[in-house]
């Protein structure tokens, strides 16, 4: 459900509404599994950045844009606090 529009992910209250669970409960499963709602979209813009990083020649503007970032700067903080990295090292692995 994430995937669909990483840039413009549903709330957490409509996902547990798709599941057709409550929001308290999806957040006690997920507690339970050791996960959090951001922290699973974390992961996932996660994956997409190195994806798009290692993959394409797509600008760091592009790829913030595609992930729900209002410019680049933001996507360098949170990738490097995701990876302790800076995107241009991903890009020259």
């Amino acid at each position: 459900m994430l995937l669909r529009d990483i840039a413009n992910p549903p709330t957490f209250e409509a996902i547990a509404k798709l599941l057709g669970v409550n929001d308290r409960s999806l957040r006690r499963q997920l507690r339970q599994q050791g996960f959090s709602f951001r922290g699973l979209h974390d992961e996932l813009r996660t994956q997409l950045a190195l994806k798009y990083l290692r993959n394409t020649t797509l600008a760091n503007d592009d790829i913030a844009l595609a992930l729900g970032f209002s410019d680049a700067a933001n996507f360098r903080r949170a990738f490097h606090r995701w990876t302790n990295k800076a995107p241009s090292d991903i890009r020259g692995e």
